[in-house]
């Protein structure tokens, strides 16, 4: 039986985990309590330079 309980604990942290995703820029995508997060590394492999530094601006507002 799942411990229904529990799960809306673990849930209750939720804002918690994305403020810290946010505050790091680990975000790529978000939408309806779901996210999708990459390392910056992994990030800037799969945009290239340009679109990575675009991205974490528009989004985050930090200028690499």
């Amino acid at each position: 039986m799942i411990n229904k309980e529990k799960i809306k604990e673990m849930d209750s942290h939720w804002n918690e985990v994305m403020d810290l995703a946010v505050k790091y820029g680990f975000i790529t995508y978000a939408f309806g309590g779901t996210a999708i997060l990459a390392t910056h590394a992994n990030q800037l492999k799969e945009y290239g330079e340009e679109e990575y530094r675009k991205f974490q601006k528009d989004r985050f507002g930090r200028k690499i």
